[in-house]
């Protein structure tokens, strides 16, 4: 009879844990590492979902097909070879007007954060400038010129600032004067608009330098030292940087120093955007689509900052920028970080350039800045870069084999 009845009660817990709805299992695939967070946030306030976290170190088309996902997020979405596999989006409404004009064009496209570039000084030469904002290349280049010293024997011992000294800069500038430079591909750009730019680079370290040999020795000499320390020696007047670099000097460091975002004629470019995007094959395309709009909540966003902050987790700001939503930099942000009050500028100054090709991180840093170095270097170099492009992609493949 006991056997009955022990019988009997497994039989009906097991029936009733077998009725019970089971959650909805929510695979998201993500390069920035931090997302883990997000996740298990999401997977606590939701008992009908569970969230699957998966960090690759970057997305791309092919990564997409393979991992088959419910929803990514991460750098680069905006490639028509990543968006064409990803699901229309509803419009979002409280975004940069330059992100709200992106996903008019392209409404496959969640977008929840960027990266601007900056430019690092002494509070004194800063307060040269009347914009407390942004700085231009030709202000930098008037301000470094009087920098520029030599000692008795014609040895640089001091020099404003070489474009060569951060690869990032080198887009940079290709950003502000040739947005749409890079758009059809790397097979298709206009070389010589592109080398005319790289000359221009050039010019600027020889009229900076007095020659281009001793830029070089004073990189040799000066260079191992870092930029901040460089700065408070003034031995250099600029320095580019990110803002989770910046914020991740020390605050006696910081406080003797000042940034300004770099501006083209009348824009901040923007250098990397991460969107949010649901892949048409998606099987929780429900659940991705309220883990979207739970991701781009005031709320959900200052509630990251306070949690990526207290464990340590590095990162800047939403994701290592500002927030794809003025409103929040322009409060929660600044809350948080109160040295980020002057560099949250009007919405209307930040331009995301034309859209880049697939794999344009790994491009911009594997191929087109070490060429673009390489053509400021020796200008006598005839290879383009649609021949480099070529040796890259057959080398990119092999390793991905």
């Amino acid at each position: 009879m006991l056997k009955r009845v022990v019988f009997l009660c497994s039989f009906l817990l097991s029936l009733l844990v077998s009725c019970t709805p089971q959650p909805k299992i929510l695979s998201l695939v993500s390069d920035k590492s931090e997302m883990a967070t997000a996740a298990a946030l999401f997977d606590a306030a939701n008992d009908d979902v569970h969230v699957l976290f998966h960090h690759v170190s970057s997305l791309d088309a092919t990564l997409i097909k393979s991992l088959n996902p419910d929803i990514i997020v991460g750098d680069g979405l905006e490639a028509v070879e990543i968006s064409s596999l990803l699901r229309p989006l509803p419009a979002q409404d409280t975004l940069y007007p330059t992100l709200e004009n992106l996903v008019q064009t392209n409404p496959r496209l969640h977008p929840l954060a960027f990266q601007a570039p900056l430019i690092m000084a002494n509070q004194e030469t800063m307060a040269k400038i009347d914009d407390p904002s942004t700085i231009t290349v030709e202000m930098m280049e008037e301000l470094g010129a009087n920098h520029t010293i030599r000692n008795r024997s014609g040895r640089l011992t001091r020099l404003g600032f070489n474009p060569t000294w951060n690869p990032d800069f080198l887009t940079d500038f290709m950003d502000m004067n040739a947005p749409t430079l890079f758009t059809q591909g790397l097979e298709q750009v206009n070389e010589q608009i592109l080398n005319n730019l790289a000359l221009n680079l050039r010019d600027w370290v020889i009229r900076a330098a007095g020659d281009f040999d001793s830029a070089v020795a004073f990189d040799t000499r000066y260079r191992y030292v870092p930029d901040d320390v460089l700065l408070k020696n003034q031995q250099i007047l600029f320095s580019r940087v990110s803002l989770a670099t910046w914020s991740n000097l020390p605050d006696q460091v910081r406080n003797t120093l000042d940034v300004r975002y770099l501006r083209g004629n009348r824009t901040i470019p923007i250098t990397t955007l991460t969107s949010g995007g649901i892949p048409k094959g998606s099987k929780s395309s429900k659940f991705a689509q309220e883990f979207l709009n739970w991701l781009s909540l005031p709320a959900t966003q200052q509630t990251l900052m306070e949690r990526w902050e207290r464990d340590g987790t590095p990162t800047f700001g939403m994701l290592g920028g500002l927030s794809a939503q003025p409103a929040i930099n322009e409060t929660i942000l600044v809350e948080h970080v109160s040295w980020m009050a002057p560099l949250v500028p009007e919405p209307r100054f930040f331009a995301l350039p034309a859209p880049r090709p697939h794999r344009w991180l790994r491009i911009r840093d594997e191929l087109v800045q070490p060429w673009i170095l390489s053509k400021i270097e020796s200008p006598e170099n005839q290879s383009t870069i649609a021949e480099a492009y070529k040796q890259w992609d057959l080398s990119s493949l092999n390793l991905s084999e």
